[in-house]
């Protein structure tokens, strides 16, 4: 089974999730979205499958997207998720989660659907990650006792980025 992958923005890490999906062998880009039609017809050149569309609504109204990747500013992410789930997509999302509030509403219209969320699909997924891992497994790094994690930083509320 292949994938088939929306993407609502032409952003900064989207070229680098992009070039990876056309290396994954079950996911393929079919849609991209931009607030411009040129920006995404300018972003696809390189991936002949995918096509692309002057609003973020016009992917998720696509018959032929599964999932949407979502790299937009945090603020966006929750208003979003929500139209992906309203249109029954899967929807992953690149930037850390809202506040506990949203967030528990995001999961539930999601799970109420049958539908993935997931979060932070850049890090999880980076080549840095996958490295760790595996030293980790193999304890070239020595045997794992604990792991903190954290990552976040502090936004003023009115800044979309």
């Amino acid at each position: 089974m292949v994938v088939k992958v929306g993407m609502l923005g032409v952003g900064m890490i989207s070229p680098v999730i992009a070039d990876a999906l056309e290396d994954a062998p079950n996911a393929e880009l079919v849609a991209v979205g931009s607030r411009t039609v040129t920006k995404a017809e300018k972003f696809i050149l390189r991936y002949t499958t995918a096509k692309a569309y002057g609003s973020y609504d016009e992917v998720l109204d696509d018959a032929d997207v599964d999932i949407v990747y979502l790299p937009l500013p945090t603020a966006l992410c929750y208003e979003w998720t929500l139209k992906c789930a309203e249109k029954n997509k899967h929807v992953l999302v690149d930037k850390p989660l809202p506040p506990a509030d949203k967030l528990k509403e995001m999961i539930e219209v999601c799970r109420s659907r049958g539908l993935v969320i997931m979060d932070g699909t850049h890090f999880v997924h980076s080549n840095r990650m996958r490295k760790i891992v595996e030293e980790a497994r193999n304890e070239e790094i020595g045997k794992l006792r604990r792991v903190n994690t954290c990552f976040r930083w502090h936004m003023p509320e009115d800044d979309i980025r």
